[in-house]
């Protein structure tokens, strides 16, 4: 005899959150994804890397580089390189990285004209950016596909035995 339960509406929620969630990430990648192209097009200065080192956190390591440059007279500093971050899992990957900017290099510095404060030191797409780009959408599909499937599971269910659990008072034992 088969048992036909109503999914419980805690996997409902918590599909509705995931795949809500999912969809703000994607959101948040798109804009990362529109900076890196834009980047490209902002103006050039020169600058010059005062500081470059690998942080240990509890997890990861980060790239640390520091960078001088002007625009306009006006002296700023920066340490974004790059839209999609300067954290790697390994040491090896972050000292490998901060080796193409050691301190006193002379480095060409995009920076945004409206804010010069907004500056990167790379530009453009990398196939890291179209992973980040594609990766919350299946995610996104997925647990809207899970969200939307437990809702018509639970009409389902509410339709062929109406606001009843399983088991009947004639089952329960008594």
């Amino acid at each position: 005899m088969e048992t036909t339960q109503k999914p419980h509406i805690g996997y409902v929620l918590f599909t509705f959150v995931v795949f809500f969630g999912a969809i703000a990430t994607e959101f948040h990648t798109v804009h990362l994804f529109r900076l890196a192209q834009e980047i490209q097009t902002w103006p050039k200065t020169t600058g010059v890397v005062v500081q470059s080192e690998v942080k240990e956190t509890i997890n990861d390591f980060t790239s640390l580089v520091v960078y001088k440059y002007e625009v306009g007279g006006k002296s700023y500093s920066s340490s974004e390189i790059r839209v999609r971050g300067t954290t790697f899992k390994s040491e090896s990957e972050a000292r490998s990285f901060v080796k193409k900017y050691p301190a006193g290099t002379e480095v060409s510095v995009f920076y945004q004209e409206r804010d010069p404060t907004k500056a990167y030191l790379e530009a453009g797409l990398e196939s890291a950016h179209y992973v980040m780009i594609i990766s919350p959408v299946v995610f996104t599909l997925i647990m809207g596909a899970g969200f939307f499937e437990l809702l018509k599971m639970r009409r389902q269910y509410d339709e062929q035995f109406g606001d009843r659990n399983t088991l009947s008072a004639d089952h329960s034992g008594l």
